[in-house]
């Protein structure tokens, strides 16, 4: 049969493909009551993960306990598919590769509840997760993706609807407690009648744990050092 599926989990049942579009441009319309970000710093030989989210409220929610989601995510599973003709460029020998397929989650099933939900409450929660090796397929560190998503409150067993949702960034970890290291440095552009010069420098830590400070030495052109 044609696939049927929720948009968000606005409503209590599947809906079908035909009316997924204009589900889609109702919720994209709407102004999410809060922001997710994160990364996940994953060690490739012990197959740990650190799970770092953030969830910033710019309104208030309706509801004063919200859920917290992550899911992992895996890519290139090649496996049989039903009408896999229908979407001949994704055969790959003969076989069907699914993409973004849901592998495991990292949080309860419904999520983890967090709170308050108040506008300008920031929530930031850490998980370690043990990467399996094997879930029916292969899971290829490669391909996999970890997504993080809040939803609103319990509805029957799920928790619906989803707020927002974003795919969190992924580092190789070191195994270090503290690893830092420079992701990004930009000048401020712009015109300089002086000498002085801003530069913004953005510093990620792969580390296992908290990075509370940082000590830069700068060698200037004349070859002088400052702290």
């Amino acid at each position: 049969s044609f696939p049927s599926g929720l948009v968000n989990r606005m409503t209590e049942k599947s809906i079908s493909r035909g009316e997924w579009g204009a589900s889609i441009q109702q919720q994209m319309s709407q102004a999410a009551e809060c922001n997710i970000a994160g990364q996940v710093a994953i060690d490739k030989e012990t197959r740990k993960a650190t799970v770092t989210v953030e969830v910033y409220y710019t309104a208030n929610s309706s509801s004063e306990t919200n859920y917290l989601n992550v899911v992992m995510l895996q890519d290139n599973i090649d496996s049989y598919q039903a009408g896999a003709s229908a979407n001949p460029s994704q055969i790959v020998n003969g076989q069907y590769r699914h993409m973004h397929v849901f592998r495991d989650a990292v949080t309860p099933s419904w999520g983890e509840a967090i709170s308050p939900t108040t506008a300008e409450t920031l929530i930031t929660k850490t998980f370690t997760y043990d990467i399996p090796q094997n879930t029916g397929f292969d899971v290829k560190l490669e391909n996999i993706e970890f997504l993080a998503f809040v939803t609103e409150k319990y509805q029957g067993i799920p928790t619906r609807p989803i707020l927002n949702v974003n795919r969190l960034s992924q580092e190789q970890s070191t195994g270090l407690a503290i690893s830092p290291y420079i992701s990004d440095l930009n000048m401020e552009e712009g015109v300089f009648c002086s000498n002085e010069r801003t530069f913004k420098n953005y510093v990620k830590n792969v580390g296992s744990e908290t990075l509370t400070s940082l000590k830069y030495e700068v060698e200037t052109a004349d070859g002088n050092v400052v702290e």
